[in-house]
């Protein structure tokens, strides 16, 4: 192969296919591959930018950006490990999880053989039981693990654009924007998103274990096995990982150079990739909450075409980001919204068949966030039209393709002054995002005044975190605002609540009994009115709706916790024993049951069970309120 065929292959081998390029030159097909695979090896799939030969640095400088990357990302994340657990999500991942309490046989196979949540993640729950056995109920245990995550991500991002570019500066722009963009912030101060963090971590290890294996001579599997189990475990964190075999062939199909690898290697990941979907599907299909925008799918998929600009909005000037976003039913393409989102997709569309033609990385970096928001798109109906944690794996692909195009069409000083003018306002901007979470009054106040009437949880989240606080009359106020809209069953349990708190028995009642008039299947509602039965002290009332109660939720520890304590109360001492040895089968570390159970064995007399159950209090929970309690009832009841 001469100087003419090399010339000719650099112009064309990423344009047309082998068999042209074969023609053309006039050789076999095999004479190209191995010429395709030279060029690849000495060109790294970089850019054609001016100044290519002085965008290498040192292995060891690579290590110092990389070490300067993740300090600063740690730096910037650093308050959020002082924020409590928020009402949204978070006490059912963790604080009402009993799954999550031990390794037991039978958690484990709960965790891998059912959904939780709507959702089958089986790892996410293992990596919520790893923290419990650190942390319990401490807060910052589980924000530490989503941030190392999140800083293991970023390091996986700085490696993979650096491995696929040669262009330190902009892997240094997309790993930024990657840690430390504003709609970022919702995936890893969340702690109920732990799911997405570590999805992502699989997902990108996976990919560069793949990336690893086409690109050695040896043809060594080791590398593609690893990607492959790993790619699973990423399925088994988050759904949505899915589209992983997708992107492989889109990398394939850009980069070169993978003639030699066998065809059916895709098969594997889509049979994967296949079985996931469908676990999902058969979860969600039945779910009430699964409907299309608008009642079809043509209205959905017109307001998913503002959504998609509201993305790219969101990506470019992060000014207006929610917890929750709203969009009318869009009946008609003719509206401005919607004809403007569909003029400006469609002239996306022709500028990725320019890129086809003209650079098949930026392609490639396009197709990674388009491809990776397909499963959110709501083709099959889900459960919310947008979200920023939706943005957190695509947001590489959009950044990278930024960068890359700008370093064709800028100088390389004026793209790292744009990459370090974008890093301080993404570093301010994510600071200001996080005090959004830091409370969840914040959080919701802020929800609230982005979504006004058209969402109910807000408002409702809001009066439940009033209760928490004791501020009821500021929670009647939020319960009776979302009545004002909606006929909620949650309202009216919700101020329930706060008659309750304000020991105003008689309208606790009667909203309790509303919001059970209005869904008798939910065992919280029955719950609650067993609550002023009980302050009112009648214990038979209470019993008898305690029992209704453990019938709608065999499996709920604080349910039978509560039964025992009225049956104490009524004198049944050796019964409430028992529920409360029965709680404790379905939650080993329920705290208010050890106590109780501690505190009614010393009643009848058995002192060696209470120092059993309170010491493994103290273990458990080391700074609750009760601790001094018990230490100082152990110091009287202990062998001296």
């Amino acid at each position: 192969m001469n100087s003419d065929h090399i010339e000719y292959l650099k112009k064309n081998h990423r344009r047309l296919s082998m068999r042209k390029l074969a023609k053309e030159l006039g050789l076999s097909r095999d004479d190209v591959r191995k010429a395709i695979r030279d060029l690849d090896r000495s060109e790294k799939e970089q850019l054609s930018v001016a100044d290519s030969g002085a965008n290498q640095i040192p292995l060891w400088g690579y290590g110092v950006l990389l070490f300067a990357i993740l300090a600063g990302v740690l730096a910037v994340y650093a308050g959020t490990l002082s924020f409590p657990f928020v009402n949204w999500d978070d006490p059912q991942y963790v604080l009402e999880n009993r799954l999550i309490r031990s390794f037991s046989i039978e958690n484990l196979t709960e965790m891998f053989t059912k959904p939780h949540f709507s959702l089958f993640i089986p790892l996410t729950l293992v990596s919520y039981a790893v923290d419990y056995q650190i942390y319990h109920f401490e807060a910052y245990g589980y924000h530490l693990t989503n941030l190392i995550f999140h800083v293991a991500n970023a390091a996986f991002v700085f490696i993979l654009i650096t491995t696929l570019t040669r262009d330190w500066l902009v892997a240094i722009g997309v790993s930024l924007a990657f840690a430390l963009h504003p709609v970022q912030v919702e995936s890893v101060v969340w702690i109920a998103e732990r799911k997405n963090v570590l999805s992502t971590f699989f997902f990108l290890l996976s990919f560069l274990s793949y990336s690893q294996w086409r690109a050695r001579e040896d043809n060594r599997w080791g590398f593609y096995a690893a990607s492959l189990g790993i790619f699973f475990a990423a399925c088994f964190s988050k759904p949505n990982v899915v589209m992983l075999p997708l992107l492989l062939i889109l990398f394939d199909a850009t980069h070169g150079g993978s003639e030699k690898k066998p065809a059916w290697r895709y098969l594997p990941y889509f049979g994967g990739a296949l079985i996931f979907a469908f676990i999902t599907f058969g979860i969600t299909r039945d779910s009430d909450k699964l409907i299309y925008h608008g009642g079809s799918f043509i209205t959905t998929m017109r307001t998913m075409t503002v959504v998609m600009m509201k993305y790219l909005e969101l990506l470019v000037l992060p000014l207006r980001q929610s917890l929750l976003y709203r969009f009318p039913a869009y009946e008609t393409i003719l509206h401005p919204h919607v004809a403007f989102s569909t003029l400006s997709l469609a002239a996306g569309a022709c500028v990725l068949v320019w890129l086809w033609r003209v650079s098949r990385q930026l392609f490639f970096w396009a197709g990674w966030y388009i491809v990776l928001l397909i499963p959110v798109l709501n083709i099959v109906p889900f459960p919310s039209l947008m979200n920023d944690r939706y943005l957190y794996l695509p947001l590489i692909g959009f950044f990278a393709a930024l960068f890359l195009g700008l370093r064709h069409w800028l100088r390389k000083w004026l793209v790292g002054v744009l990459i370090l003018l974008c890093v301080f306002a993404w570093g301010y901007l994510n600071l200001e995002r996080q005090k959004v979470w830091a409370s969840s009054e914040a959080l919701w106040v802020e929800t609230q005044g982005m979504v006004a009437e058209r969402a109910t949880s807000p408002g409702i989240n809001l009066g439940l975190h009033y209760i928490e606080q004791g501020k009821a009359d500021l929670a009647i106020s939020e319960f009776r605002k979302v009545l004002e809209n909606y006929d909620k069953p949650e309202a009216y349990d919700g101020l329930g609540l706060a008659y309750y708190v304000k020991k105003d028995f008689p309208e606790a009642i009667r909203f309790f009994e509303k919001a059970i008039e209005k869904d008798a299947q939910e065992p919280a509602f029955h719950s609650h009115l067993a609550l002023v039965y009980e302050a009112q002290e009648d214990y038979e009332s209470a019993v008898k709706v305690l029992r209704r109660t453990i019938e709608l939720a065999p499996k709920q520890a604080t349910f039978r916790n509560n039964l025992g304590t009225v049956l104490a109360k009524m004198g049944a001492v050796e019964e409430a024993i028992r529920e409360y040895e029965q709680t404790l089968e379905l939650d080993p570390d329920f705290p208010d049951t050890l106590y109780n159970l501690g505190y009614y064995y010393l009643r009848v007399g058995r002192p060696e069970k209470t120092i059993a159950y309170w010491e493994k209090f103290l273990r458990i929970y080391p700074n609750h309120p009760n601790a001094a309690k018990i230490r100082s009832g152990l110091k009287k009841i202990r062998p001296q």
